[in-house]
């Protein structure tokens, strides 16, 4: 297996560029073949085509040491020729269509006539030259940091937004504390000021007391306490004789 088959193709494996044989299922064999719009062409068991011609979905993901894969079912749909074959539906679309914004436009020196490859340039984002085949907006280094930083970004908000309500909540807390520390000083306050008052009507009362003892009994004091102020015996005579003299 020399080099590439597909037409407007001169990768080889001398170039680093991987290459993968025809497959011997009958089915998929024909879907290649179709693809490859070879008209009156058959692949020999020495045929294949180069990476450059299958999607990112076409090849297993993630496996170890980075070596790209292709998946047993895998078909070939970027070709540089006119009405080439449709793209396979994949989950990644809309994936591929947000990572290939953060790429940026990638342009390439041995551009092809743009006229028959309209369609490829803007459905693929694939320049394929003459001498060389230019990949853009596919690189997996490129697109796998553009979209650990996506993610980065979207879990960092995300703390950001909890933390500013943590915050929050914190802050609403400690104003409540403010306002109930507020109002138990003033209620302390009130306390100790009632306090006060109370020590000094009892002084009052017992001042008042020691004159009402200076020339009254006490008897009489608790005659004078009570509505119906009625006087002992003793206290009349007491106060008949007092009264006499």
């Amino acid at each position: 297996m020399g080099g590439c088959t597909a037409v407007n193709c001169t990768n080889s494996r001398r170039k680093g560029i991987r290459l993968f044989r025809f497959p011997k299922d009958e089915t998929r064999r024909k879907i290649w073949l179709q693809n490859c719009r070879r008209d009156k062409w058959v692949p020999t068991n020495s045929s294949g085509l180069c990476e450059i011609h299958f999607e990112e979905s076409q090849f297993e993901q993630h496996r170890q040491g980075g070596i790209k894969k292709l998946k047993s079912n895998a078909i070939p749909t970027l070709f540089n020729v006119p009405n080439p074959p449709r793209l396979l539906e994949t989950k990644r679309k809309s994936l591929y269509k947000t990572i290939t914004d953060c790429s940026g436009q990638v342009g390439s020196e041995n551009a092809i006539d743009t006229s028959q490859n309209e369609s490829i340039l803007s459905r693929h984002k694939i320049i394929l030259g003459s001498n060389d085949v230019t990949t853009v907006a596919t690189n997996s280094a490129i697109n796998i940091a553009c979209l650990k930083e996506t993610l980065s970004t979207y879990s960092i908000e995300k703390e950001l937004e909890k933390t500013r309500a943590e915050l929050k909540r914190i802050q609403d807390e400690n104003d409540n504390m403010k306002t109930f520390i507020q109002e138990m000083s003033k209620i302390e306050e009130e306390k100790r000021l009632t306090q006060l008052e109370i020590e000094c009507l009892k002084k009052e009362v017992q001042k008042s007391n020691e004159l009402l003892h200076k020339f009254l009994n006490d008897d009489q004091i608790s005659a004078l306490s009570t509505p119906t102020r009625q006087w002992a015996n003793d206290t009349i005579y007491a106060d008949k004789e007092a009264t006499s003299i």
